[in-house]
């Protein structure tokens, strides 16, 4: 979840977010591009700690209402909402992937180490 204002501008050719606040240009790493990775990241532990392949799902919140998202991409929409859509995103997930992946046990566990 990011709290940032302004103008939000994700550039997928060049994987940076351009934030304008205040008339002042700022260049960031892409966050979509960071919580990939980071998903990447979980599946390799879980993997490397016995559990088996999961779907994980990333997005990019953001928290401030006020804030501007845009992009040419059609995907950023969908993978940037604002914190507002964060219950629908969940209801539509559990909606979609209604197969049990992990038993109790396995989920107990996870909790343990994570």
């Amino acid at each position: 979840m990011k709290n940032w204002n302004g103008t939000f501008i994700f550039e997928p050719n060049f994987h940076q977010l351009i934030r304008i606040h205040n008339e002042k240009e700022e260049a960031f790493h892409d966050p979509i591009s960071q919580a990939e990775h980071q998903s990447r990241q979980l599946k390799k532990r879980l993997a490397a700690n016995g559990f088996p392949d999961i779907p994980i799902e990333y997005d990019v919140f953001i928290s401030s209402p006020s804030t501007i998202i845009k992009s040419p991409s059609k995907q950023t929409p969908s993978k940037v909402p604002h914190a507002h859509r964060l219950l629908s995103k969940l209801t539509s997930i559990e909606k979609s992937s209604s197969i049990e992946r992990l038993n109790e046990k396995q989920i107990k566990k996870l909790a343990i180490h994570y």
